[in-house]
């Protein structure tokens, strides 16, 4: 009865490890997705900036050379 309660404790304890590993792998991929939707944020803030400056450029280019 002993050597059955250690193997179903080892068993357990397994599951649980295992179920942790999970949770752990789960945790470090939803980090990195929203590192990656950060970063997303930002290169697109980037870009619209870069954008706005490209048309006021423009548009000061065209006023200058009326």
């Amino acid at each position: 009865m002993k050597r059955k309660h250690i193997i179903l404790s080892s068993k357990i304890i397994t599951n649980i490890l295992f179920l942790s590993m999970r949770t752990e792998i789960a945790l470090i991929g939803k980090a990195a997705l929203d590192l990656v939707l950060e970063a997303q944020v930002f290169l697109q803030i980037i870009v619209e900036k870069f954008v706005l400056m490209k048309i006021i450029s423009i548009g000061i280019t065209k006023i200058s050379l009326k």
